[in-house]
């Protein structure tokens, strides 16, 4: 496998790592506001608005990161089976995981709405042009 195959590898580790940590930090939260508010598994149905801000934000942070990454995902594994070499891709696919790893910041802090749609955006848009990227690269071969 050549070196740029490899190294795509990285932000896609990375990638995991953020869903990873979102997901233990997720199921921190609702354990300790069970814990604290006496609240019971029953009532943590996703429909239910009467739980904190807490809970309800760690859980859509996770469910964030198992939608528009899938696609990001996909088109890593593409240029690996591809074997496309382009170093502009690498750079996006980490430029894509930097820009996740900044909503999810915000996304679970003080999240700001406007602050977390230009990242949210700006990554997307990343993510298509990866795409793009990748379309032009496989019409060349």
């Amino acid at each position: 496998m050549h070196n740029l195959e490899i190294t795509i590898l990285y932000p896609i580790f990375a990638m995991v790592l953020l869903t990873a940590i979102v997901w233990f930090k997720m199921y921190y939260i609702r354990f300790s506001e069970m814990k604290k508010t006496g609240i019971t598994a029953k009532d943590m149905r996703s429909d239910n608005r009467d739980l904190s801000k807490l809970i309800i934000e760690s859980g859509a942070n996770f469910g964030n990161l198992c939608e528009a990454p899938i696609l990001f995902y996909l088109v890593c594994v593409l240029i690996i089976l591809l074997g496309v070499k382009s170093s502009l891709l690498v750079v996006c696919a980490w430029l894509y995981v930097v820009l996740r790893y900044i909503h999810s910041f915000i996304h679970t802090t003080y999240n700001k709405i406007i602050h977390r749609f230009l990242v949210y955006f700006s990554s997307t848009l990343v993510l298509w042009f990866m795409w793009v990227i990748l379309a032009i690269e496989v019409m060349s071969l």
